[in-house]
């Protein structure tokens, strides 16, 4: 836990009631409000800008060179799949901000209309008792936290055709 964390905790914990063993579960996180903190760490691990760029974390600056971070001031939740890989991350923002949901684009290994948020937790419970679509990631991690198990949500406007041959499987 982090200081600069302490208002994504309290805004999970405390507004949506999610327990700090679900935020480590769904390993939800915090992209800390500054222009390119996570940018420069990763570059200083040898990334390469392109790199960056290419998974969905950082953006071009539109006035100099160089990039920024995409998600700032946001909590953060991974877009994990089957295999527990992490694809991208949908970003919810912690200020008075649009837009509310930032999530990444499409990437050489992240397409939205493949993707269903929870499907690594629910597989087993959608076996069993079908499934049950939510609006979103919150209201997904909410119902594991209950015992509900065979949640899950779409990380797009619509449910695709390949979202549920995805399900069938």
């Amino acid at each position: 836990k982090q200081k600069a964390g302490n208002k994504a905790l309290k805004y999970l914990t405390k507004e949506r009631k999610i327990s700090e063993k679900s935020i480590k579960d769904f390993r939800l996180g915090y992209a800390p409000d500054s222009w390119d903190t996570l940018s420069n760490f990763l570059l200083s691990k040898g990334f390469k800008e392109e790199e960056l760029v290419l998974s969905g974390i950082s953006v071009k600056r539109s006035t100099k060179e160089g990039i920024i971070d995409k998600f700032r001031g946001r909590v953060i939740f991974p877009l994990v799949s089957v295999d527990t890989k992490v694809l991208g991350f949908t970003g919810r923002t912690l200020f008075d901000r649009e837009p509310k949901y930032l999530n990444t684009g499409e990437t050489p290994v992240f397409h939205k209309s493949f993707f269903l948020f929870g499907l690594e937790k629910s597989r087993v419970g959608i076996k069993k008792d079908g499934v049950i679509f939510v609006e979103g990631q919150t209201d997904v991690i909410s119902a594991h936290q209950i015992g509900v198990e065979n949640v899950v949500c779409i990380s797009g406007t619509a449910l695709t055709d390949t979202q549920l041959e995805i399900l069938s499987r």
